[in-house]
């Protein structure tokens, strides 16, 4: 069973990190039996409250305004004072708060679609997603931990077999009752390479369509078409160039149509940028070119020419179209050296729909993985810029994103990267500053280099000048003592290749 405890917290055990995000908006206050008991105790460690970041010298915005109040999003914000909408979110808010899991939120939903209106709807959409992201990397970790795989592919041939109706082909007991849980938390599975993996089920979502307004339906009427048969598995596309052609169209027609910065626009700009990636570069399992010759496949060329005819006002068509024109220059042999200049036609992309900004940079600051000495395996998954893991019963590693991040182009690509002070406190009186660089690819951003800045120091500034990385610190001089530090310095870095280096 997974409910035993590894001291050890090295070892992989679902008592330990498992790459957990750490964010707020989690619930844990349903009571689960056996080993996803726990997997939702692992969880609710990995979540402290606000309160228990108080005191530690992290730096982390203060949870309460001074009211009190819980702070509210900028969704909540706008949703006028009418009766029944504050107390709807304020509820829930108590329920992320008191962490309990994604099916709870689900229930929770379900029971206010009476009442609830669009706008709230909305926030408690956005909660429950984010929520779903932390779960499902928990439930993945949980799924490849004992025989829980095993289990998967004995009773089911294919993921098409692995629906709720069919769970009776699982021997009745705990595991049974966990895959349930699941799939009442909005989430489906997905076979790749040989393993089950659960991922959120957006056409499940879709069953709030009436209570939501447009924008949020054709948010959802994207993400279910991924997640009802992603685009990519085992290093090949799994649908054809024209229905991946499609895929860009229709979520570069939501960022046109809705290009208000929210979270839903990250996401979509994500698989917009992934489909066009993945429509000019090919795969390893799906290239676009022969490999003997290096020139462009037929049915990859009629797919460009049918996309750009029949999509004459997309931006993405017109980037797309110029690709076309310099590959015909080339008779259509797509080589080495073209191949790696291909990333100017996604930076186009990118810059065209401000995909850069510092908004969407710094908002996937907040919720991407960090390399950690003390987290286990090395890396530590923020969500909404938190992080926790227990060492024991009494200590444990608190990882925080501080005050202090920005975005910029470091390298000079065109496409702005990101730069934050992580905060690593491993539960000696520690309070360890770093400083990561966060590296924009075009659709993925990651942490690429970091650099310890000191224990119990003070950040003053970070900023992005230019290329380089000046950061404003008092540090201890030889006289300090711990936690008191007087010395007023600058430091100053740069990216040499994927390479931090201090100047």
């Amino acid at each position: 069973m997974l409910k035993e405890i590894n001291e050890n917290k090295k070892t992989l055990s679902l008592n330990r990190v498992l790459y957990l995000t750490v964010v707020i908006i989690i619930i844990s206050s349903v009571i689960l039996s056996g080993c996803f008991q726990s997997l939702q105790t692992q969880a609710s460690e990995k979540i402290p409250a606000a309160d228990q970041y108080a005191g530690t010298g992290s730096g982390v915005n203060d949870m309460k305004s001074a009211s009190g109040n819980e702070k509210t999003t900028d969704s909540t914000i706008k949703i006028a004072e009418k009766d029944g909408q504050v107390e709807i979110i304020s509820a829930f808010n108590t329920l992320v708060k008191n962490n309990a899991m994604p099916d709870e939120l689900i229930k929770y939903i379900d029971s206010n679609l009476g009442s609830a209106d669009a706008k709230t709807m909305t926030v408690l959409l956005e909660k429950l997603e984010y929520a779903q992201k932390t779960y499902q990397e928990i439930a993945m970790q949980y799924l490849f931990e004992g025989d829980g795989q095993q289990k998967l592919q004995e009773a089911f041939e294919s993921e098409e077999e692995l629906i709720v109706e069919n769970i009776n082909r699982l021997p009745d007991g705990v595991f049974k009752n966990d895959i349930i849980k699941m799939f009442e938390g909005g989430y489906k599975f997905v076979n790749l390479e040989g393993s089950y993996y659960p991922i959120i089920n957006f056409e499940y979502l879709k069953k709030y369509s009436p209570y939501l307004n447009e924008e949020y339906n054709d948010y959802l009427d994207i993400r279910a078409v991924e997640s009802n048969w992603v685009y990519s598995r085992d290093a090949g596309l799994a649908i054809s160039w024209d229905e991946l052609a499609e895929r860009m169209i229709n979520a570069e027609k939501y960022i046109v149509t809705y290009p208000s910065e929210t979270p839903r626009k990250i996401e979509t700009a994500r698989l917009l940028l992934g489909y066009f990636a993945a429509y000019i570069y090919g795969q390893d399992n799906t290239p676009t070119r022969d490999w003997q010759t290096s020139i462009v496949y037929d049915e990859v060329i009629k797919s460009y020419e049918n996309t750009i005819a029949e999509n004459p006002q997309s931006a993405a068509v017109k980037i797309l179209s110029d690709y076309l024109a310099e590959l015909k220059k080339n008779n259509l042999i797509l080589s080495d050296t073209l191949l790696n200049s291909l990333d100017k036609y996604l930076n186009r992309l990118i810059k065209k729909y401000l995909l850069d900004s510092y908004y969407m940079v710094s908002e996937q600051i907040k919720n991407i993985g960090y390399q950690s000495e003390h987290a286990a395996f090395g890396y530590a998954k923020l969500s909404e810029g938190k992080y926790y893991e227990e060492y024991d019963s009494a200590t444990g590693l608190v990882i925080t994103l501080s005050d202090f991040y920005d975005v910029g182009d470091l390298n000079d690509d065109g496409i702005n990267d990101g730069v934050a002070i992580i905060i690593e406190e491993p539960g000696n009186d520690s309070v360890f500053y770093y400083l990561h660089v966060v590296y924009n690819s075009g659709y993925y951003i990651y942490d690429i280099g970091h650099s310890f800045l000191g224990d119990r120091i003070k950040i003053n500034n970070l900023r992005i000048e230019g290329n380089r990385i000046y950061i404003d610190m008092t540090v201890h001089s030889q006289n300090d003592t711990k936690g008191f530090p007087t010395e007023e310095v600058t430091r100053i870095f740069e990216l040499d290749g994927y390479d931090l280096v201090e100047i």
